[in-house]
């Protein structure tokens, strides 16, 4: 569940299920950065175009990323992704 007090960063709703936010989230332990629906668990690795054809993962079809932490976007900083994020 989402914390309300935090300002997220977040790109669009999602195209596949129309219902939740594609938020920036890193993985954890590493320095890899994707783009996941807070609802479906959809999951890109860019926010250039997410799709149908460039998705990598979901909840029901499994993937191989670990666990995602969803980002503020004082926690994205100047991350080149910044200029994807809805206000």
């Amino acid at each position: 569940m989402l914390d309300s007090s935090k300002n997220y960063a977040w790109i669009k709703n999602c195209p596949l299920c129309g219902q939740g936010r594609l938020m920036v989230a890193k993985e954890d332990g590493t320095e890899n950065f994707y783009i996941t629906c807070e609802e479906c668990g959809s999951v890109w690795n860019s926010p250039d175009n997410p799709n149908t054809n460039n998705i990598i993962g979901n909840e029901l079809t499994g993937n191989t990323i670990g666990q995602l932490t969803y980002l503020t976007r004082e926690e994205l900083g100047d991350h080149v992704w910044k200029g994807f994020l809805q206000d």
